[in-house]
């Protein structure tokens, strides 16, 4: 991976958070426009419909526990 392409994916990373932040906030937890990009080919063609992104860590079981209090 190139020094610039380890740059977008923080920068990427960072902004989906603050959208799920503000989503819990003020949206109840409701996927935006933001947590569903289009996915692109490199000529700029769209590759599918809007997609739901989700975010876990490299070692979900933390997450899981969030999930299992949440249901």
């Amino acid at each position: 991976m190139k020094p610039e392409d380890n740059d977008i994916r923080k920068k990427f990373l960072a902004w989906q958070c603050l959208v799920r932040q503000r989503a819990m906030r003020v949206g109840d937890g409701r996927p935006t426009e933001g947590m569903r990009p289009n996915v692109s080919l490199v000529d700029g063609q769209n590759f599918s419909e809007p997609v739901t992104l989700l975010l876990i860590h490299a070692s979900p079981s933390e997450d899981i526990a969030q999930f299992r209090h949440m249901a």
